[in-house]
């Protein structure tokens, strides 16, 4: 059974990998049971480039998770991998990329300690 705990187990693991089709090859995010493109319910995590484009991102001044997880104010940033599928994330620590610019991907541990989270900084 596909759950989101399998995303973030491999997250914990320092990996970042997503859902590819294993029939068409399609990435996809957010988790499905079905690819988008084939309709097949068989796929793989694996790896892709961590790679993308911002495609927009906001700045939340409004307190929507617990204290302890943010400070406000925060971004919220839409980014577009390489390989296709669209991703909510932050910016990496110190970090403000602009539309359009190339990132890639890292891993910070949350305001708690307890989790790894994938973030974005401009690309090298």
């Amino acid at each position: 059974m596909l759950t989101v705990d399998d995303y973030w187990k491999r997250c914990a693991d320092g990996e970042f990998a997503v859902q590819q089709c294993s029939n068409c090859q399609t990435w996809r995010f957010p988790l499905s049971p079905l690819c988008p493109v084939c309709l097949s319910r068989e796929f793989s995590w694996e790896q892709p480039s961590g790679k993308g484009t911002v495609w927009s991102w906001i700045r939340m001044h409004q307190r929507y998770f617990p204290a302890e997880d943010f400070e406000v104010p925060y971004e919220v940033a839409f980014i577009q991998l390489d390989e296709g599928p669209f991703l909510i994330s932050g910016f990496a620590a110190g970090e403000l990329p602009q539309i359009g610019d190339r990132v890639e991907v890292v891993f910070e541990m949350n305001k708690r300690g307890d989790q790894l989270l994938p973030k974005f900084r401009t690309a090298a």
